[in-house]
């Protein structure tokens, strides 16, 4: 069950890997959906899963941040939910196949 948070405690989540909904950024552990592995992936979101923020792949013990362009509102969820540890960062079609498509081995498997 996803806390009910203010976007000010945010980062605090983030950094415990915590779900939370605050308002209009959210956070969940996700399962894979090649392997179908349960609780491999934390994603963080502005607005909805069209736009991870950040993505903390649990396998390898790495933090990616999306790098694409977006508006002030979602700048704002991105200072608030920063985890404040180094990130790799990607375009936004990068960090779809990340969240939802194989994880880091979706970025080089072509999906058929």
């Amino acid at each position: 069950m996803k806390a009910k948070i203010s976007n000010g405690k945010a980062r605090q989540y983030v950094q415990d890997c915590k779900e939370f909904k605050a308002n209009n950024l959210w956070a969940e552990w996700v399962h894979d959906e090649v392997t179908d592995i349960k609780n491999v992936r934390y994603v963080v979101y502005s607005y909805d899963r069209h736009w991870p923020l950040f993505i903390y792949e649990a396998r390898i013990d790495a933090w990616f941040e999306n790098a694409s362009k977006y508006g002030t509102t979602t700048s704002k969820h991105k200072t608030q939910s920063h985890p404040h540890t180094e990130t790799r960062q990607l375009h936004i079609d990068d960090m779809i196949k990340v969240a939802f498509l194989g994880g880091v081995t979706g970025l080089i498997t072509p999906i058929n």
